[in-house]
């Protein structure tokens, strides 16, 4: 049996190495920004909430046409104002415009990912590796505040 130091120290950062993901990187991120203050924490929101809106407004046809149609003003004073104008997706809206969900910018690659479609029809998403690694980031984080660390025996 592996003992969880040798996964957590030496085989888990070899394999981030060397397939190149930075799941780890995310993960101190996350540790860290945990203790930040409110208020450091909340610029650093409105920041990402930007970048996004702007991302999304350059660069997904989709959501380029809704920010106008609704009246959504990436350049408002209050980003949080531009973000409560943003209109809300449905299963059946990313089923029926998944091609014009995609950002044009992001040649990255990606894989397609689908629910099981338990409550109805399944829904299908693209997912690249750095959401896979932030993803990967966050659970490590929450894991972390039950006790269990990375190479842990777990039964999920």
């Amino acid at each position: 049996m592996m003992q969880p130091w040798i996964v957590r120290y030496v085989t888990f950062p070899l394999h981030q190495l060397k397939t190149r993901r930075r799941s780890l990187w995310w993960h101190r991120e996350l540790l860290q920004s945990q203790w930040w203050s409110p208020e450091r924490l909340g610029l650093w929101q409105e920041d990402r909430l930007r970048r996004l809106l702007d991302q999304a407004a350059r660069n997904v046809p989709f959501y380029r046409e809704r920010f106008a149609s609704h009246g959504v003003d990436r350049q408002a004073r209050s980003v949080w104002a531009a973000w409560s104008r943003v209109p809300l997706l449905s299963k059946a809206m990313v089923r029926e415009q998944f091609d014009r969900l995609q950002a044009t910018d992001r040649p990255r690659a990606a894989y397609t990912a689908r629910t099981s479609g338990s409550t109805g029809l399944p829904v299908t998403w693209r997912i690249d590796r750095q959401a896979e690694d932030v993803h990967h980031a966050v659970r490590l984080r929450a894991h972390g505040w039950w006790g269990i660390r990375l190479g842990d025996r777990q039964v999920w």
